[in-house]
């Protein structure tokens, strides 16, 4: 099938998810007209002494199954490092799908010749994706299959089920742990592959991405901790009842008083700048989009365009009952129609880069997995990004195609 895709690159790919594990080594092992946006990638944010290629071509098929190319491949493109890696995320593809590989093999094979290093099996299967866990989904718990049960750190939570970095100012949950005491650990602030390893110490593992909610659920039960899974929600009710929760694991109390009020004054103060100037949002900068659209339309607000192709089961009443307003445009992505969209230039505000760039807007805020933003705190860093957008202009054309928000890149 056919799919439009704008040249909107801020979202992460499983080269950027991986790579927030330090110390570690991506290895693709596929027909090389498939490497070319992986090798990019890697290239553009600076990542290529971490990246490896292992290629097959038609005769290798004939010749032999892909056991042999995978671990020879592999094997050699470890012995050509300067240093050798803790761990290596070892990615195949289709293709040893079809042929049945015997991934077993492979890894037990390379686990034999290399017993100081920690593989994990990742897949670069996207055909694959529309029946089952996709690859980013694999992909997040194949990273912390390597984390062992260490002894427990009483007081501290591994913060984990996300690519963002959550912060005090912008996140109900860390500030809420944080001021009763309890540590707080994320990836992005692990400095080394043993810092990493450490967050087997963690007591409670928490989520708060849809993708990764599946694999730290199933990381958490392997190693026998309390899991808890958080959505980025803009409901009051959801936010109020993943803190209930998180205050009942861990056997503190909480009040959302004060913090909703900031956030509704904040609200007020933004809608008091704005007026009735048109609002689009779109799915890559929230994972629960229409709870975001919500409030925006419960505090007056001009939304005008919802840019999104798929509704989750958990919101699609929501976005049913958004939709009978008939107030706001619910617009597919990746339709080919959408290539032919005409783009006038507008002073439209857009949440997101894909609404940002089908808006032709240059006053947007530039975020993508809702920019590690969590509860009433992240509505109130929300609207003080809308205020800085409303009043200033971005380089749209120079800021959109650059890949990964938030991570590196030499674009």
């Amino acid at each position: 099938m056919l799919e439009y895709n704008p040249p909107a690159h801020g979202t992460w790919n499983i080269v950027h998810i991986g790579m927030q594990v330090p110390e570690s080594h991506q290895v693709y092992v596929c027909a090389i007209n498939c490497m070319r946006g992986v090798t990019m990638t890697a290239f553009e944010m600076g990542a290529e002494d971490r990246f490896s290629c292992v290629t097959f071509d038609e005769e290798d098929l004939f010749k032999d199954n892909l056991e042999t190319v995978t671990i020879e491949g592999t094997a050699e493109a470890i012995e050509n490092l300067e240093k050798r890696p803790r761990s290596v995320m070892l990615f195949t593809v289709c293709t040893h799908a079809f042929l049945g590989t015997d991934l077993g093999k492979v890894y037990r094979e390379l686990g034999k010749r290399f017993p100081d290093i920690d593989f994990c099996r990742c897949y670069m299967d996207p055909i694959m994706q529309k029946n089952g866990p996709s690859p980013e989904m694999k992909l997040r718990y194949a990273m912390f299959s390597n984390i062992k049960a260490l002894s427990v750190r009483k007081k501290t939570a591994a913060l984990i089920g996300i690519d963002m970095r959550m912060t005090s100012e912008n996140s109900d949950i860390v500030v809420f742990l944080q001021n009763n005491g309890w540590e707080v650990r994320q990836l992005a602030d692990c400095r080394n592959y043993d810092e990493f390893l450490k967050l087997g110490e963690a007591e409670l593992f928490i989520a708060s991405l849809p993708s990764a909610k599946d694999a730290i659920r199933r990381t958490a039960e392997r190693l026998g901790r309390g899991y808890i899974y958080m959505p980025m929600s803009y409901s009051r009710e959801k936010i109020v009842a993943s803190m209930r929760e998180l205050a009942e694991k861990t056997a503190l109390k909480y009040e959302a008083e004060t913090d909703m009020q900031e956030a509704e004054n904040s609200l007020k103060s933004l809608h008091d700048l704005m007026g009735d100037r048109a609002i689009a949002i779109d799915f890559s900068a929230a994972p629960e989009l229409f709870s975001l659209a919500g409030l925006l339309s419960e505090h007056d607000f001009n939304l005008k365009y919802i840019y999104t192709d798929m509704i989750s089961d958990d919101e699609k009443e929501l976005a049913d009952r958004i939709r009978s307003e008939g107030r706001v445009s619910i617009v597919p992505v990746i339709v080919p129609e959408q290539r032919m969209a005409k783009r006038e230039e507008t002073d439209i505000l857009a949440i997101g880069q894909k609404a940002a760039w089908f808006s032709n807007t240059r006053h947007f805020v530039n975020i993508v997995e809702n920019g590690g933003l969590f509860g009433f705190k992240g509505i109130v860093t929300l609207t003080e990004l809308m205020k800085e957008a409303c009043l200033n202009e971005k380089d749209t054309e120079d800021i959109i195609p650059r890949k990964a928000v938030g991570l590196c890149s030499c674009f």
